[in-house]
C-alpha cells in the first residue's frame, strides 16, 4: 500500500471519529435541552390529607403538597360521585408555600353526610383541572332534633303524664316528641320548622299514629290553605316564628293544635323562653273556630 493511500485511509478514520463524536455531543445537547424542558414543566402534588385518611367535620387540618414551576393555584373539594364541587377549600394560593391550614365546613350538606373526598387543582393560568389529591374519607356529622307532633287517641294515662310535664294542649291533646337525625347545623329549630312543614298528616312509629296539624294549612290540606314557614329569629329568649301564605281554621280542637306544635317546637330549646308566631308579618291570634288573625 503506497503512503498516500494509507494516509487518505487514516485521515478518512480520523474525521469519522472526529463527526462521530461531535454527533454525540450533538445528541447529547438535544437530550439535556429536552430534559430541562421536562424539569420546567409545572407540577404539584398533594402529601396530606394522605390517602384513606379518617378527617373530622369542623376540626382544623394541614394540606401540603409539594410544586414546582406554579405561581397560584385553587383547591376545591370534590365528593366521589358528584359532578359538583363539594367546597371552595382556598382560591390564589401561592404554590410555594406548600402548606394551608383548612377548617372542614359544618353547615355544607354534603359534606355533613360523610364519605370519600379529594382536592382538585387548578393552575390559576388554566380553567380544567390540573392534578387531584388521593381519596381521603371525612366523617359523618349528624345531630338529632325533635319535631312536635299530637298523638292520636292518647290514653288516660299519657294524658295525666302530659299534664305532668306541661305537654298538653287544647282538647286534651299531648304532645309528642319525634326524634329524627339531620346532617349538623348551627340552626336546629330552623331545622325543626322545615321538617314539620314537611311531614305528611299522619307519622306512624312502631304502630303507633300521631298527626301533624301543620299538613292540614300547605298546599292540598283539607283547609285549603298555603301556609308556608319563611324563619324563625330568636332575640331575648323570644322565638319570633315567620310564616307566609294564607291559614284556615278547621274546627274546635284544631287551632290550640297547630298553636301547640308550632311553639312547642320552640320551647324544647333552652334558649327560648316565649314564643311569638307572625303570618304576613302579623302577628297571629288563635281563636277557636274562628280565622287565627
Amino acid at each position: 500500500m503506497n503512503q498516500k493511500l494509507k494516509t487518505f485511509i487514516i485521515v478518512a478514520v480520523a474525521l469519522f471519529l472526529i463527526g462521530g463524536f461531535f454527533y454525540y455531543l450533538t445528541e447529547m445537547d438535544k437530550k439535556t435541552e429536552i430534559l430541562n424542558i421536562k424539569n420546567q414543566e409545572p407540577f404539584i402534588k398533594i402529601i396530606s390529607p394522605s390517602k384513606g385518611e379518617l378527617l373530622d367535620i369542623g376540626k382544623e387540618y394541614e394540606i401540603t403538597w409539594e410544586s414546582d414551576n406554579i405561581d397560584t393555584v385553587s383547591f376545591f373539594l370534590v365528593k366521589e360521585g358528584e359532578s359538583d364541587v363539594a367546597d371552595i377549600i382556598k382560591e390564589d394560593i401561592q404554590a410555594d408555600a406548600g402548606k394551608y391550614l383548612w377548617t372542614i365546613p359544618e353547615e355544607n350538606h354534603d359534606i355533613s353526610l360523610g364519605g370519600q373526598f379529594r382536592i382538585m387543582i387548578f393552575k390559576n393560568d388554566d380553567f380544567m383541572p390540573f392534578a387531584y389529591s388521593d381519596w381521603f374519607e371525612i366523617s359523618k356529622s349528624l345531630m338529632t332534633i325533635k319535631i312536635p307532633l299530637i298523638v292520636d287517641n292518647p290514653n288516660e294515662s299519657e294524658i295525666e303524664e302530659a299534664k305532668r310535664s306541661g305537654r298538653i294542649v287544647g282538647c286534651q291533646d299531648v304532645i309528642f316528641y319525634l326524634e329524627k337525625e339531620i346532617p349538623y347545623t348551627s340552626m336546629p329549630l330552623t331545622a325543626v320548622y322545615k321538617e314539620l312543614f314537611s311531614l305528611d298528616k299522619f307519622v306512624l312509629i312502631d304502630g303507633r299514629k300521631y298527626i301533624n296539624p301543620i299538613y292540614d294549612h300547605i298546599k292540598d290540606g283539607i283547609a285549603g290553605g298555603s301556609l308556608e314557614f319563611d324563619k324563625v329569629i330568636i332575640e331575648n329568649g323570644i322565638a319570633h316564628v315567620y310564616l307566609l301564605g294564607n291559614y284556615v281554621t278547621i274546627g274546635t280542637c284544631e287551632p290550640p293544635r297547630t298553636e301547640g306544635v308550632l311553639k312547642f317546637a320552640a320551647t324544647q330549646f333552652d334558649s327560648v323562653n316565649d314564643v311569638e308566631i307572625y303570618l304576613n308579618d302579623q302577628k297571629m291570634i288563635f281563636i277557636h273556630g274562628g280565622r287565627g288573625l
